[in-house]
């Protein structure tokens, strides 16, 4: 029996920050960062070449030894992102189409009680630009954002939402989305955007941890058929916006709403890869153990396609 890991999947696009051998310290390639240097180029694990830079070395994240579960990350200071090599057309999907994220990240705190720590984005953090980001939330300015999730995809019409975890017009955060991620703290996350879903509370969806999927938004706007603003950024909402402060661990995408069966493989890969298996509920399929496949039998997850539907229950 082997570990069973993503590569058992057809992933978008996988960046995973404590695999030194595919980070570097300069954006052609370099050498392989040890721990304290600067993250100049981070390489895609799926073998799509969607890679992340970073050519300003005081804007890049550090890589971190031992920062969880023995495994290193890239830490983010409130002053660092990477931008995706590929050009933003290549991130059109994730405001035009159905697509699963995965997130392993630790927000961190600041004095400033007004914090939003974007963990991806294309829309630079303005509604009038076309795009998405999702991020931690605890600003005093909107009604119920407490370490709250915002997930949002706007379309380049000022105000105009496809999707959002707050109620724009009353400023509120909406209730599945309030107190559900924990600062200082490593947690996981699976993200199902479905911008084009006739119905709109179907159109996103969390879950923290490996626990059920929540979200109920009103948003019912069409989305924009356009390309992003910005190419992706991790760390950041696109163009430099919403800086994370906290840890950056594992980017995992998928182009298609995956089935029960494969998120529960990647949420039981990220558990017990970063040591959070005990926040798994007692239900989950990997609670009490990582997944595995028969080794002698390679294709016996490779034929599960990440195109399954029915994994996120509405």
């Amino acid at each position: 029996m082997g570990l069973w890991t993503p590569a058992q999947l057809s992933s978008y696009c996988w960046i995973d920050f404590s695999d030194t051998t595919k980070l570097f310290d300069a954006t052609s390639g370099g050498s392989n960062v040890t721990s304290g240097a600067g993250i100049a180029r981070a390489e895609d694990k799926s073998g799509n070449a969607r890679h992340f830079t970073q050519s300003t070395a005081g804007a890049r994240p550090t890589y971190t030894s031992s920062r969880q579960n023995g495994l290193g990350a890239a830490v983010y200071d409130g002053g660092d992102w990477l931008t995706s090599s590929s050009a933003a057309s290549a991130w059109k999907l994730l405001h035009s189409t159905t697509t699963t994220v995965f997130v392993v990240v630790k927000n961190g705190t600041t004095a400033n009680p007004s914090a939003q720590y974007a963990w991806y984005g294309t829309d630079g953090a303005a509604s009038g630009n076309v795009g998405v980001s999702a991020f931690y939330n605890n600003t005093q300015v909107i009604t119920g954002a407490t370490n709250a999730f915002n997930g949002r995809a706007v379309r380049g019409v000022s105000g105009s939402f496809v999707l959002s975890a707050v109620d724009i017009a009353a400023n509120v955060v909406r209730t599945d989305f309030r107190n559900i991620l924990t600062a200082n703290t490593f947690q996981f996350y699976a993200i199902r955007m479905v911008p084009g879903d006739a119905t709109a509370a179907n159109r996103l969806k969390i879950a923290v941890n490996g626990g059920t999927l929540v979200g109920n938004q009103a948003e019912a706007n069409a989305l924009s058929t356009s390309d992003p603003t910005y190419t992706l950024q991790l760390g950041a909402a696109g163009n430099g916006n919403l800086l994370l402060t906290g840890d950056y661990s594992e980017f995992l995408v998928f182009d298609s709403q995956l089935s029960t069966t494969n998120q529960q493989l990647v949420e039981g890969y990220l558990a017990w890869k970063w040591g959070l298996q005990g926040n798994l509920p007692a239900g989950h399929p990997y609670a009490n153990g990582a997944p595995a496949f028969a080794s002698d039998e390679p294709g016996m997850f490779g034929g599960i396609s990440g195109g399954m539907t029915g994994g996120f229950a509405t």
